[in-house]
């Protein structure tokens, strides 16, 4: 041993006499390869030994030792170059420990929560029980953050994580799902109560509903942040395996939609998917139809118009909109025996049937055909269409999208694509990637729905998009809302320093408009100028 190595064992020189290999050697089946004269090592060869040393003081640790053999002056004798590898073993189990867990709060990751799904579905399908999900989605994070920076919004996530720890049962799994959303897994619930004792475990529906009290009565305390005590509360979905779902995949999307139904005014801050026998009957009768609309193309689109606010005479509304209008947007509707359906009324069933990429097609194919005509009458604004995040995962989304709009013969560059801010910030380094391949067939992007999500401003700024659409939520409570009017002044202000052209949605009021204008808006898109029309009125537009 040289001094290196006495440094590292914790040994002196004079210390070493009298010591075997296994004095420092604790891995004994490792001990068997660093001895073994093979015919590799015999040939003159190497080989390489992970294993775990011991040092004088008893501590363990791990090293890599490159062993072989030489000649010595007394015969033929081993030699091993030894190398501490306790840095790169702790970066090893750090990067495995993030692969499933949220750096932030220290909870399991969406793909690891997936994976714990999925088994407690099979474990339950085997065994006749319950497994209930709950979707926790916080409610008016993005004020908090905007108001206390995101340092503050982060040790609100921190804090928030902690709580629902707090109110889940000891064999529950918290999980963070994306952004202020967290995920909680209730599995090996009993499936009903007949017959059971006033002492037995409450039944899957029971236990999730008990459980999300508990999360909110954990919630609705006050949060200490940075000496500011702040004030938060959720909306929950709830989703029971196999009451309302049948699959795990399901199972979790069920407790999404439960969540935002939840959001609806009058609803309770705790909502179940499809609790009633009827609601099911009536969701499978609504997807056979949807499956035959989809099939006999039973689809139309609306359109509305993105308007140049910086163009507008006087800061006033024209007669004539159509020297003006930068943009239209497509958006789906369902032509139902039962009447027009919005896209709010069938989309989350559409990408449950897995028929959500035949109505993307078509809704690129339909626009692209109507764009043209528009051009070829004279009119030339762009055109935009909406991309929901399971067709941004696609991975031919890229190619289809090109090859729909080349054939139909229009120029990559007269049309946008629409992603929802939460839609870029699931996975960001996935999206980037999709987005940088359509920015580079010429596409132009844009990022929907801004701050209704969590985006890292650095994240935001390597995305290849140039427009900025601030979600209607905060332009309805212009001008006379402080709070708001401070966010899309700064919004505003975000996406000029990041080059972006920011799209003001929703607005319906001169005075929304005055706004917006004074604080430099580019563009904006509301019931002010236009509700969506159908293909054959957007003439009147022009």
């Amino acid at each position: 041993m040289n001094t290196s190595a006495c440094d590292a064992f914790g040994y002196a020189h004079g210390e070493l006499a009298g010591l075997s290999l296994s004095d420092i050697v604790e891995d004994r089946i490792a001990f068997g390869a660093l001895t073994e004269a093979d015919e590799t090592l015999c040939r003159g060869g190497a080989r390489t030994v992970e294993l775990s040393a011991r040092r004088r003081d008893g501590e363990t640790f791990p090293v890599e030792a490159r062993v072989g053999l030489v000649e010595g002056r007394t015969g033929r004798m081993f030699m091993a170059l030894v190398r501490d590898v306790s840095e790169r073993e702790r970066d090893r189990q750090r990067i495995e420990y993030l692969s499933g867990h949220d750096e932030l709060t220290e909870l399991p990751n969406c793909r690891l929560f997936t994976t714990q799904v999925d088994a407690a579905v099979d474990r339950a399908g085997r065994s006749d029980r319950h497994v209930a999900v709950l979707h926790v989605d916080l409610n008016r994070f993005s004020l908090v953050n905007q108001g206390l920076g995101s340092a503050g919004g982060d040790e609100l996530l921190r804090q928030t994580a902690g709580r629902l720890r707090e109110a889940a049962r000891p064999m529950d799994l918290v999980a963070r799902y994306s952004a202020d959303e967290f995920l909680l897994l209730a599995s090996d619930l009993p499936p009903d109560q007949q017959g059971m004792d006033s002492h037995a475990e409450p039944a899957g529906p029971a236990a999730a509903h008990a459980i999300a009290d508990a999360i909110h009565a954990a919630l609705g305390r006050p949060f200490e942040i940075g000496g500011t005590e702040v004030y938060v509360d959720a909306t929950v979905g709830i989703s029971v395996y196999p009451l309302d779902a049948d699959t795990a995949p399901i199972l979790l999307r069920h407790a999404d939609q439960a969540a935002q139904q939840a959001k609806r005014p009058g609803e309770g801050p705790t909502n179940q998917f499809a609790e009633d026998t009827s609601d099911k009957w009536g969701r499978l009768w609504l997807a056979t139809r949807l499956r035959q609309a989809v099939e006999r193309e039973d689809l139309l689109l609306h359109y509305q118009p993105i308007v140049n606010l910086r163009t507008l005479p006087g800061g006033e509304v024209p007669d004539r909109l159509g020297p003006h209008i930068h943009a239209f947007e497509a958006l789906v509707r369902w032509r139902d025996r039962e009447g027009i359906v919005p896209p709010a009324g069938f989309i989350s069933l559409a990408e449950d049937l897995g028929l959500i990429d035949a109505i993307g097609d078509w809704v690129v194919r339909e626009g692209c055909r109507e764009a043209l005509g528009w051009q070829r009458g004279g009119g030339a604004p762009s055109i935009a269409f909406n991309v929901s995040l399971q067709e941004l995962w696609q991975p031919d989304i890229v190619e289809r999208i090109y090859t729909t709009v080349t054939e139909a013969g229009l120029e990559t560059g007269s049309v946008i694509i629409e992603i929802t801010e939460s839609s870029a910030m699931t996975d960001p380094v996935r999206s980037e990637r999709v987005l940088y391949e359509l920015r580079r067939h010429g596409f132009s992007l844009a990022i929907d729905d801004f701050g209704t999500g969590h985006s890292s401003f650095g994240r935001l700024s390597e995305l290849p998009c140039q427009v900025l659409k601030i979600d209607r939520m905060f332009v309805a409570r212009l001008p006379d809302d402080a709070g708001p009017a401070s966010m899309v002044t700064a919004m505003l202000e975000l996406a000029d320093r990041l080059g972006m052209r920011a799209v003001a949605e929703g607005i319906e009021t001169v005075e929304q408009l005055e706004f917006l204008i004074a604080r430099g808006c580019p563009l904006g898109q509301g019931f002010l100028f236009s509700r969506p029309v159908p293909a054959e009125q957007v003439a009147t537009l022009l």
